[in-house]
């Protein structure tokens, strides 16, 4: 059993439901292929003096792909959003889908506004529908992949327009929200303090709303969440050396619409347009990046997984697993970070199954939703893209996720954080930093 599961679920009732899925903007960053995210020069950051990059190309002096290379991550309180990151590290640009007009891929230093488009869903086990395209000549079955169901390879459309935070909300962010910090790796916690530019974490479902909610009205946004009768606090945390807990529960209902894609605020990702998103248009199973070819040929430690993601094979690095600062590995092609690995990040959906579907009967916007009329007993959802405490396998996070992981919604664990969508009406509409 690997560590996340035994820290996160230990004391749980994990069970899974039955459910089944019923041109850039001027002055902003551009995409450029520009690191391999290692600090080959030690001087503290990744960027175009390293050696690793300055061989992959587009560190030689081409003005026209410059990038901010300003490395700060603004955890000021009295920043114009308490929920920006300004971690800095170059991305590639290689993987857009043929389906996704680039120039419609608007990449800020804090935001990635993605456009509508398809994509291939799930895992493929070695028999592929007859319209996916294949690497190679064959259908080759993905290691570590899991056989029930969960990662069925669909076909996916989505048709609405939505930005997702480039780094998950850290610890200095939510402390600049609620005034408290209840992660195992931060200064009330029992592990080694990470800092407050590493992300939050023991923070379970309700709370990543209700914070989702407060940024909302912070910026005057209708919230997409009506949370009724809750329990505890935002952020409370767990007493000492408890490493989970149940933690803030409430009645949850969508705000005046009935779909999370039709909300004005910020919100959690569905889990389709989480996996959309970390793909960017590839197929492998993690999101390439400079020397990096996207496969994976270990469950344990593997040098593809070590450039994009904090995972069980690299965290350690003298005082046990743990997260790090966001924004340090190389991000994917949409200028995402730590998607995979670091920490587990909650969706909206309940946990469930895949049917599978061929590119000409797509599921249109799916999402599993949760029972409403519940205070955290009976919703199970879905944890995506692994975290520092796993092996590879949950971190294999462009397939699926690696393994999609589950927790009752009212109980945190550590390494389990989030980071936020918001639907976009129009592109003016998009936040801009």
């Amino acid at each position: 059993m690997n560590a996340f599961r035994v820290l996160f679920f230990s004391a749980l009732l994990i069970t899974v439901a039955a459910c089944h899925r019923s041109g850039a903007i001027e002055g902003e960053d551009t995409l450029t292929a520009c690191s391999d995210g290692v600090d080959n020069d030690d001087d503290g950051m990744v960027d175009c003096d390293d050696a690793g990059c300055t061989a992959f190309g587009h560190c030689a002096g081409d003005s026209d792909t410059d990038v901010d290379t300003d490395s700060d991550i603004d955890t000021d309180s009295d920043s114009d959003s308490d929920t920006d990151s300004d971690a800095d590290a170059d991305s590639d640009s290689d993987s857009i889908p043929d389906d996704t007009d680039s120039d419609d891929v608007i990449v800020t230093s804090r935001w990635t506004s993605i456009p509508p488009g398809s994509f291939w869903m799930g895992t493929p086990d070695g028999d592929c529908p007859e319209d996916y395209p294949l690497p190679g000549t064959e259908c080759l079955y993905e290691l570590g992949r899991e056989d029930f169901g969960f990662e069925n390879l669909h076909y996916v459309t989505l048709t609405q327009r939505f930005e997702l935070m480039r780094y998950e909300v850290t610890q200095g962010e939510w402390e600049a929200m609620f005034g408290n910090n209840p992660s195992y790796f931060g200064p009330n916690g029992d592990g080694p303090d990470c800092g407050a530019d590493c992300p939050v974490e023991r923070v379970d479902w309700y709370e990543a709303l209700a914070y989702a909610n407060a940024l909302s009205e912070q910026e005057g946004l209708t919230p997409c969440y009506e949370m009724l009768d809750c329990e505890g606090t935002p952020g409370e945390g767990c007493a000492p050396e408890l490493d989970h807990c149940g933690g803030y529960r409430c009645f949850v209902y969508l705000n005046d619409v009935t779909r999370p894609q039709d909300c004005e605020g910020y919100r959690l990702p569905t889990e389709s347009e989480w996996e959309y998103a970390i793909r960017a248009g590839s197929l492998t199973a993690i999101y390439p990046s400079p020397g990096n070819d996207g496969t994976i040929t270990s469950l344990e430690e593997d040098s593809n997984l070590d450039r994009i993601a904090w995972y069980a094979g690299n965290s350690d690095t003298g005082l046990g697993l743990m997260t790090h600062p966001v924004g340090q590995k190389a991000s994917n092609a949409w200028g995402l970070f730590d998607m995979s690995g670091n920490v587990g990040e909650w969706v909206w959906d309940l946990a469930g199954f895949y049917d599978e579907s061929p590119a000409s009967e797509p599921w249109i916007d799916p999402t599993v939703p949760p029972i409403l009329n519940d205070q955290g007993t009976l919703n199970v959802f879905t944890v995506r893209g692994g975290t520092c405490l796993d092996d590879a396998m949950p971190v294999e996070a462009a397939r699926s996720g690696g393994m999609r992981m589950y927790g009752l919604g009212h109980s945190n664990g550590a390494g389990v954080g989030f980071r936020l969508a918001r639907s976009i009406f129009s592109v003016d509409s998009s936040s801009d930093s």
